[in-house]
């Protein structure tokens, strides 16, 4: 139950992040790296809820 309570904290961190990025991406300097941030923790909330779901199988 841990390993699956821990995947949902990293989701939530990730979309928190995710938010955080996209107003930050209005007024940088730099928005194809903060793109590339973005993208990466998409992957990886992707990649989060398939363990999610097959575990809940």
């Amino acid at each position: 139950m841990k390993f699956i309570e821990a995947i949902h904290s990293q989701l939530l961190w990730n979309k928190e992040q995710i938010n955080r990025l996209r107003v930050e991406l209005l007024t940088s300097d730099t928005p194809i790296a903060i793109e590339k941030l973005i993208y990466g923790y998409e992957q990886q909330n992707l990649a989060l809820s398939f363990v999610l779901e097959r575990a809940g199988e």
